[in-house]
């Protein structure tokens, strides 16, 4: 049973969709524009509810003719978009790539995008998801799985409960999920962001409108609290933005102003702006849009096509175009599906295209993303790009779990390895575990050995401790900070070595990203330098040099693979990042090092940026490899930093050996 058509929740549809695209494809004003996709989760709770409800109390509702109906709504056009970004993907993806987006492909198949985006890809406003055209997937997951749950408990909630009560229910269940989405964001934002319990909250919010008694008011209060609600909407689309907490409670603005919207145009006579036949067309085609844009902007990046004023428009008229063509070609022709039996519908609907596209997706992966479609010297980049230090050297960075040990110098050690004594010690974060591929280069050469116990977000300033930021002005204590520091302090009293290195992402330690606590009450930077100096004292206590090496640049707006994508593709672009935002972004610290090396003057200084940075520019690639690690901005590759260090050495020496 259906129930009646209601022209403002197309008009809905369509103000989710563009909101949604307009906030995809860069356009400033609507950073929120992600709300979209729950205005998108509301309307489909309230339909979907109110459907099977209606059936449910008629005694009509089958689990089986439910399905089919989802397979009828859903899978023409998603399979159609699957196939084309398949063929597209095929000859324009890196092996890894390619056999990535092959394992996303069963994982949207089988209605689990989200789970593989939060496992593999990342936190959805990252960079690095910018060139995976089906990332946007992910809300059918979430939907998806919602209706796989939700009918049967629907079922059971109305055969065992007074129907009075159904209403406290869901209310009930939205305050669980809120509440559980709030906790989820506190331990990971970006992975809560695609948790389907976090989004229950929004369907069952739409859902409570089917269970609202209807209050009949008159056509222009309701239109008046329509529009209100519509410019809300906008509004805070344009207020919301990545660094929003977001979902959990401030998800409910969104949503609690759309299902405003649902419940007052249930009885509406008249026309407003969400019924007019603008929106009204786009709505009945927002589906097969939402599911192109993304692929579009996707293989945008890919071609390393920068999108300014005049793509964004041909990105609009482009979704537009391919969504109009699946809207008649593809989904219109499938409603006659409705005739055919359920099992064949779910068979050749659903079943059939599944097993073929996990059958493809087996093939790549069995075969690597099939590298032999490019010459080898693609193979040789990929190579690079997935050479990460920490995992490379598994037993050094972030080792071993209890931070207040050290990892075993046994395991953890570089360049001579057989050598009885330590001759080096590396003291930093991530960024200087990111290094060790040119130490190893000169540690060889000089014959000596390094010791290795960097941990992530952790740079040498001893008495500190260090909070991150995790959304908006919420910041929680990195604890292991502090811990591994002080073993750190403890280690140094207590050993000697030849040479001790000091590098780490010295500029995020006086940003925003990160608050320093001692306990005084004191700015960043006044934590930052004095601890800074206490822990060059406690260094040179434990040695005979004390080497500093400059963090290398960021590639802000530039892809690590960039260099590989203009060889594969026979691109002309440049591979380069301004070397104004390395200056800009090392600005303080710089400053603050002169000041300190009036102090140390014996403080060995080694910038590594001299290889690749001229006076406008900085590669992100030496000898055509590229240097840093794959959909990551400022961490060299192992190989990476290996043929840095090996360029170093050519033109400068070796840092280690007093010249």
């Amino acid at each position: 049973m259906s129930i009646r058509y209601n022209p403002v929740i197309d008009g809905l549809r369509a103000l989710a969709v563009l909101l949604v695209i307009f906030n995809h494809i860069g356009i400033h004003l609507f950073s929120g524009g992600f709300i979209g996709v729950d205005i998108f989760f509301v309307i489909s709770g309230y339909l979907i509810t109110s459907i099977i409800y209606k059936d449910m109390k008629l005694g009509n509702f089958s689990i089986g003719s439910f399905y089919k109906k989802r397979v009828i709504r859903l899978a023409p056009a998603f399979f159609t978009v699957l196939t084309v970004v398949s063929i597209i993907s095929w000859f324009s993806m890196l092996p890894h790539e390619l056999a990535e987006y092959a394992k996303s492909a069963v994982y949207s198949t089988f209605l689990m995008a989200n789970v593989y985006m939060r496992k593999e890809v990342g936190g959805y406003f990252s960079t690095s998801v910018e060139e995976v055209p089906l990332l946007h997937l992910w809300s059918l997951g979430v939907e998806e799985q919602f209706y796989l749950f939700w009918p049967l408990l629907l079922l059971m909630l109305i055969r065992k409960t007074n129907p009075k009560w159904m209403l406290w229910i869901i209310i009930g269940l939205i305050i669980a999920s809120v509440f559980y989405a709030e906790q989820q964001i506190l331990k990971n934002a970006g992975k809560a962001y695609y948790r389907m319990p976090v989004r229950a909250c929004e369907m069952f919010l739409g859902a409570l409108i089917s269970f609202l008694p209807v209050i009949r008011i008159k056509d222009i209060l309701a239109k008046l609290l329509i529009y209100l609600a519509t410019i809300s909407l906008c509004i805070t689309a344009i207020l919301f933005n990545e660094e929003t907490k977001f979902p959990g409670l401030n998800a409910l603005i969104p949503c609690l102003l759309t299902a405003s919207i649902i419940y007052f145009s249930q009885t509406l006579q008249q026309q407003t702006i969400l019924s007019s036949s603008a929106f009204l067309w786009i709505g009945k085609i927002s589906y097969p849009m939402y599911l192109w844009h993304w692929t579009i902007i996707a293989f945008l990046n890919i071609y390393l096509i920068n999108i300014d004023f005049y793509i964004q428009v041909s990105i609009i008229l482009l979704t537009i175009a391919l969504a109009w063509l699946t809207y008649i070609y593809c989904e219109k022709p499938a409603r006659k599906w409705v005739k055919i039996s359920n099992k064949k519908v779910l068979c050749i609907g659903f079943l059939l295209p599944s097993l073929s596209f996990a059958s493809m997706s087996g093939f790549i992966q069995i075969n690597n993303g099939l590298p032999g479609r490019f010459e080898p010297i693609i193979s040789q980049q990929v190579e690079a790009l997935q050479s990460a230090a920490h995992f490379v050297r598994k037993e050094c960075h972030d080792a071993p779990k209890d931070r207040s040990i050290l990892p075993e110098a046994s395991l953890c050690s570089f360049g001579e390895r057989d050598k009885a004594n330590i001759d080096l010690l590396v003291l930093g974060d991530s960024h200087a575990n990111s290094l060790i591929g040119a130490l190893e280069v000169w540690a060889k050469a000089a014959g000596m050995r390094g010791y290795d116990p960097t941990q992530s977000t952790s740079l040498y300033l001893p008495g500190v401790a260090l909070y991150e930021r995790k959304t908006g002005d919420t910041y929680v204590e990195f604890s292991s900070f502090k811990v591994r520091n002080e073993s750190l302090t403890s280690h140094l009293a207590s050993n000697h070595y030849p040479i001790i290195v000091v590098s780490g992402y010295f500029s995020t330690y006086l940003s925003e990203k990160v608050k320093l606590d001692d306990g005084t009450g004191r700015s960043n930077e006044e934590i930052f330098v004095e601890s800074f100096k206490k822990g060059l004292d406690n260094i040179y206590q434990s040695t005979d040099r004390v080497i500093l090496i400059h963090d290398v640049p960021e590639l802000f707006d530039l892809q690590a693979n960039c260099n590989t994508r203009v060889n594969m593709l026979k691109l002309n672009h440049a591979c380069t990042t301004d070397v104004q935002s390395l200056y800009s972004r090392d600005k303080r610290f710089l400053q603050i090092l002169d000041r300190i090396k009036v102090g140390y003057s014996n403080l060995e200084i080694v910038n590594l940026n001299s290889i690749i940075c001229d006076e406008l520019v900085c590669q992100s690639h030496l000898n055509n490899i590229p240097l840093y690690r794959d959909k990551d901005l400022n961490h060299l590759s192992f190989i990476g930093a290996s043929i840095l260090g090996k360029e170093y050495l050519r033109l400068k020496g070796n840092p280690l050996i007093i010249q």
